[in-house]
């Protein structure tokens, strides 16, 4: 399905092409799964809350101080405050953890 799924939980909304299941809040921020093709990259955004790391299936997520192209990662947009994301997925689903600083 190639259209754009959108998830919402009190404050925090997560929108991506990939299929998001089981939005959760945390005390340390929120965590989903993201169902796209394994082997292709899913792009996503949130917002709510700035996050301070984002990890996929365990593994540290690198931030970028510029918009992200094609490279999986993520990117703060300042002016509209939200969190962009670029995920591999090495398989059809994965697990996403994205943590706030408050």
């Amino acid at each position: 399905d190639p259209d754009i799924k959108t998830a919402r939980i009190n404050r925090v909304i997560v929108s991506s092409g990939a299929t998001i299941d089981d939005l959760k809040e945390t005390s340390s921020g929120v965590h989903f799964g993201l169902r796209f093709f394994a082997g292709q990259n899913s792009h996503g955004f949130l917002s709510g809350f700035r996050p301070t790391e984002i990890w996929v299936n365990g593994k540290k997520l690198p931030e970028s101080g510029s918009p992200l192209k094609r490279e999986a990662g993520w990117w703060w947009d300042r002016a509209h405050r939200r969190a962009y994301f670029t995920v591999t997925h090495d398989r059809s689903e994965v697990k996403m953890e994205i943590k706030s600083g408050s």
